[in-house]
């Protein structure tokens, strides 16, 4: 994901605010208990600066959305 592009493109649903406070966490899934080491699912959290409303992406389904639309520009293209 283009943080850059997020941040510049940025505009608060609810107050409109322009400044994004964005981070990333890593939260243990559900039933990895078994696991000697947990499965981790990554997200993003995309906070406004002046009223605290966030936004929550998962990173995996982001990538995968990303991925097919580099798929679908690559079929596109002329040869």
């Amino acid at each position: 994901m283009n943080l850059e592009a997020l941040k510049d493109g940025f505009q608060c649903p609810k107050c409109k605010g322009k400044h994004p406070v964005i981070s990333e966490h890593a939260v243990p899934r559900a039933g990895a208990g078994k696991l000697p080491l947990p499965i981790l699912d990554r997200y993003l959290f995309v906070s406004c600066s002046l009223c605290g409303f966030t936004e929550t992406y998962n990173l995996k389904v982001v990538e995968r959305v990303e991925e097919l639309a580099r798929q679908t520009v690559a079929q596109e293209a002329p040869r």
